[in-house]
């Protein structure tokens, strides 16, 4: 029986495709370690040194730029008639559930 010639193809193409593989697998692998190092001197250089609040606008920036919110978060830390609504509302739900005996302590002291 004569071997056929496909087989020969095969061989060689896997020989090949595997050394390519193994190839470019390297050239991620560096490519992800200088991008790494890179973004770690940026960070050490330019981001560290700054005031926490300002790591915090920037952190907020990058956050909203990869998944951006139909509305903006506000961080003002003035109170709005709907902040005081809503502390008033939980707070007098937390002191119905303690009045109650369902609250979070026990009531059986």
């Amino acid at each position: 029986m004569m071997p056929s010639p496909w087989n020969w193809h095969r061989r060689a193409y896997t020989a090949v495709s595997t050394q390519s593989r193994t190839a470019c697998r390297l050239a991620i692998d560096e490519h992800k370690e200088s991008a790494m190092g890179k973004i770690q001197d940026l960070y050490s250089t330019r981001v560290r040194p700054m005031l926490p609040a300002e790591r915090l606008q920037l952190a907020r920036l990058i956050l909203d730029d990869l998944a951006p919110t139909e509305q903006p978060v506000d961080i003002s830390e003035e109170w709005t008639d709907d902040d005081l609504a809503d502390a008033a509302a939980a707070s007098a739900r937390q002191a119905d559930r303690s009045s109650t005996g369902n609250g979070t302590r026990n009531e059986s002291r």
